[in-house]
């Protein structure tokens, strides 16, 4: 028989701050809403779908009685749970469906469904989505201090409550992420078929929709990779000792390659041209010095290809000292200083705007 509980106690847990015992006093009680999916399964189609639209309806009432207006009910999902002994009569299946799933309140029905999304591996929170349709690099700072730049024609999003309970992000495209490091709550970054699990560190990983292969490249630090499909989601994910085991394991210059069609994943080490130096860190200074011998030591140091497109910018000249920052961060404080903007064009990066006249130096 199930015991209720405080809502309290349901606070502690979604903020991670129960002891074991209280822990396990939660999943056994959150557990006792196991039994509601079958209890509806011979019934016809039409019944079902109304029966949950039904309950739906409690429980979003239920929810603003609370005075819990933040959270939010996806419309068309409703969540399958474990099949069990059948009663034979609908009059029951209806009780006790109402008994399970309409929840006393607001802070019951969060709990529920942070529980369900965390053995299912999947989410239903409301997410922000950076894009970037530019042939710049977007730099993005989330809330925990990491660093993440965006590719052109790529986008990440980012759960509104990240950081409160985990650090996940979902990737479309192509990033380097720069990770700030706490052991309590891994980064996890879900791509097409992979799952990168890391605790701070950086790394690149290239994942469009049209390539046939996921690639996540490390810089510094250690990442694991998942494929999605090897996950036993039923065991939180890549938080657990049985899905650990599963994990490619990456080092600097080391990379993980996704295979869609044959779903394989390997490991091996990265080429030296593929080396994602632009992201490499630098310390450098310039004082009274020309954009073109500016451009000729950026060349050298990132292994890069930078070209002005007038030759007006040859006359600006530029002051600055960059300590420890990567090219992109140092391209775009050079480009604000003499009002121009880079473009990234294949293996190009291509600077343009007015230039400076002659003899005439930007301060």
């Amino acid at each position: 028989m199930r015991k209720d509980i405080s809502s309290e106690l349901i606070k502690k847990y979604l903020a991670g701050n129960c002891s074991e015992t209280e822990k396990r006093i939660v999943d056994d009680w959150f557990a006792g809403f196991e039994q509601a999916e079958d209890f509806i399964s011979d019934l016809p189609d039409k019944e079902q779908e109304q029966l949950k639209s039904n309950l739906l309806a409690q429980i979003k009432s239920n929810i603003q009685e609370a005075g819990i207006n933040q959270v939010a009910i996806p419309e068309a999902k409703v969540l399958k749970l474990p099949v069990t002994e059948k009663p034979n009569k609908i009059a029951f299946y209806a009780s006790k469906i109402a008994a399970i799933l309409v929840l006393a309140c607001g802070l019951a029905f969060m709990g529920y469904k942070y529980w369900a999304e965390q053995k299912s591996g999947s989410t239903v929170t409301a997410a922000t989505v950076f894009s970037n349709n530019q042939k710049q690099i977007k730099k993005i700072m989330l809330p925990d201090g990491s660093k993440i730049w965006l590719q052109e024609n790529s986008s990440l999003a980012v759960a509104d409550n990240f950081g409160q309970i985990k650090r996940a992000v979902t990737l479309t495209g192509e990033a380097f992420f720069e990770v700030a490091k706490d052991t309590n709550r891994p980064f996890v970054i879900k791509t097409n078929g992979v799952i990168t699990r890391v605790l701070g560190t950086s790394f690149n990983i290239k994942a469009y929709e049209k390539d046939p292969n996921v690639e996540v490249q490390v810089v510094t630090g250690k990442v694991s990779v998942f494929k999605t499909e090897s996950l036993n989601t039923k065991s939180n994910a890549v938080d657990n000792s049985e899905n650990a085991t599963k994990a490619v394991v990456l080092v600097p210059n080391q990379k993980a390659t996704f295979v869609k069609s044959t779903h394989n994943l390997v490991k091996n080490k990265v080429a030296a041209h593929e080396l994602k130096t632009v992201f490499s860190k630098a310390s450098l200074s310039f004082e009274n010095t020309a954009i073109g011998q500016a451009i000729q030591m950026l060349n050298a140091r990132f292994n890069a290809n930078i070209k002005l497109s007038n030759e007006d910018l040859n006359n600006c000249s530029i002051y600055g000292d960059f300590t420890n920052q990567n090219l992109p961060e140092i391209l775009e404080i050079i480009c604000n200083s003499i009002e121009a903007e880079y473009t990234l064009y294949k293996d190009e990066i291509i600077i343009t705007g007015a230039g400076c006249p002659l003899n005439k130096p930007l301060p």
